[in-house]
């Protein structure tokens, strides 16, 4: 790409990337219906830019097409911004795709599929890192457009270098887009790896997990604290980017949570509740204020690391691999929460105000029952030390079914009388 090319390119306001909210169209569709309509959309886009692939008309109302069609798809999912920790993950996904690409022989669109299926065993982590590279390319597909739209005069020949480059980066776009997992691991050679879910890990962890991770993260000053708000509440890594608010109140300690994943109809913008200071382990009491308020923050892919390495400490994993091996994360406290308000006999609605959920439907793929598991072992009884009475929340938890949630069927809880979903 020429210097001026790249420099009109690089002129563009970010600000101007930006979806325009007022714009917002009135539509919800359905994944599946998302996904037609993407494929329809692709198939025009890319007929009309081949159909005279030097025509700068054609080629950048293809590539306009195609960028309306996933600014819809986006308002229609109400996704919410990318978090500057969600830039730079994919960013490191897209560096480590491209320097991989590197080495393979081919085509652009065969060294793609194969290091897709290299990277992609692992189903959900097929599905983020082609989320990077739609992002990424859609970012460069998004300015090059913007900046066609400043050429006045094609004296130089720039309108024609970056027409030319905007039917290859439409191309390459919709070629991430169409990315399909089996036919990139058939490419490589690969097999699937079966995914383990995080609650699962629940029925492998010893009853005193929890106490004994308490004890191996107390001497830390920057994870001990957002490693007991973990276990206290289940919160998401990504609220504690954004500072937790833990304020003395007698013998109480208030927990206040900024919603991290919240959308028009989904998510709790904030929550909040009371636990007993005397029911905290006593390295917790100590560090936490006698009175005012303390923020607890922490960054969620170093927490993360974090509490990886504590985990290959005390719970080590085997070569090869195990069943039973497990890696605790901030998710498996998440599911761990949940469990235990399910066994101490909690309402749905509840449930879903202290994880920071809209919906009472949506705990459903949360937590373990406590049957014991395949194992037969034998679950003991764990306590939650959150004063329900106190748990609120900006939103109030609807109780309406949500036909997206594993199965489940109403039952009353035997404390209020109000609706619980059990699976």
């Amino acid at each position: 790409m020429t210097g001026l090319l790249s420099s009109l390119k690089t002129a563009i306001p970010a600000a101007s990337r930006e979806v325009d909210p007022d714009g917002a169209r009135d539509r919800l569709y359905g994944v599946a219906q998302l996904a037609t309509r993407m494929r329809t959309v692709l198939k025009n886009a890319l007929a009309l830019a081949r159909d005279n692939p030097t025509s700068h008309t054609n080629v950048s109302t293809a590539a306009q097409q195609v960028l309306d069609a996933m600014d819809e798809a986006r308002e229609a999912r109400r996704d919410t911004d990318r978090s500057a920790n969600t830039r730079a993950d994919y960013a490191r996904k897209v560096r480590r795709v491209e320097e991989a690409m590197e080495d393979e022989p081919g085509s652009l669109i065969d060294r793609l599929r194969m290091v897709m299926g290299r990277l992609g065993r692992n189903a959900q982590s097929f599905s983020a890192i082609r989320s990077a590279l739609k992002i990424s390319a859609a970012d460069d597909l998004r300015t090059s457009v913007e900046a066609l739209s400043l050429i006045k005069s094609d004296m130089l020949g720039v309108r024609a270098n970056l027409t030319n480059a905007m039917a290859k980066e439409l191309s390459f776009l919709a070629s991430v887009i169409m990315l399909d997992r089996k036919q990139c691991l058939a490419l490589a050679g690969m097999t699937p790896s079966r995914p383990k879910s995080k609650k699962q890990m629940l029925k492998y962890l010893p009853d005193d997990w929890r106490a004994r991770v308490s004890n191996e993260v107390s001497a830390s000053a920057e994870y001990g604290l957002p490693c007991a708000l973990l276990d206290i509440s289940g919160l998401r890594p990504v609220e504690l980017e954004k500072g937790v608010h833990v304020t003395a109140v007698g013998d109480t300690v208030r927990i206040r949570i900024l919603g991290g994943k919240v959308r028009e109809h989904a998510g709790q913008p904030w929550r909040q509740f009371d636990v007993r200071r005397d029911a905290l382990p006593p390295w917790v009491s100590k560090k936490l204020p006698s009175s005012g308020t303390l923020i607890v923050a922490a960054d969620p892919e170093n927490l993360r690391s974090y509490l990886g390495r504590v985990s290959e400490r005390l719970f080590p994993r085997h070569q090869p691999p195990r069943k039973s091996d497990v890696l605790i994360s901030p998710y498996v406290y998440r599911h761990a929460i949940v469990t235990d308000m399910r066994d101490a006999g909690w309402s749905s609605e509840d449930m879903a105000a202290v994880v920071g959920e809209a919906s009472a439907a949506t705990v459903a793929w949360y937590g373990l029952m406590n049957t014991g598991g395949r194992s037969g072992r034998p679950k003991k009884p764990s306590s939650v030390i959150i004063d329900r009475a106190s748990v609120t929340s900006a939103r109030e938890v609807s109780v309406r079914v949500d036909e997206r949630s594993p199965a489940f069927v109403r039952t009353s809880a035997p404390n209020d009388g109000r609706p619980v979903m059990k699976r």
